[in-house]
């Protein structure tokens, strides 16, 4: 029974002092379609003419260590091919 207890006195706690982290909206991404171009080739190299069909992202944050924190370095992507 006591360690009943002191389960349920944890899990209050839990629930009344937890961290909580602000809600974010999320992020929408739109694909574009390549058209005649041909698919780019995946190699590091951002030279192919079907990687400028999109724009890059970025203002993300951090998901670990720190919820919806700032992110120690900044990170851009291209989504949508």
């Amino acid at each position: 029974m006591t360690c009943l207890k002191i389960a349920l006195l944890t899990l209050l706690f839990q629930l009344s002092f937890g961290q909580q982290a602000p809600k974010v909206n999320k992020k929408v991404y739109t694909a574009k379609s390549l058209g005649a171009l041909p698919a780019p080739v995946i190699n590091g190299l951002l030279t192919d003419e079907s990687w400028n069909i999109v724009e890059w992202t970025g203002d993300y944050i951090e998901n670990l260590p720190d919820e919806n924190g700032e992110p120690i370095e900044p990170t851009k992507i291209q989504s949508g091919l």
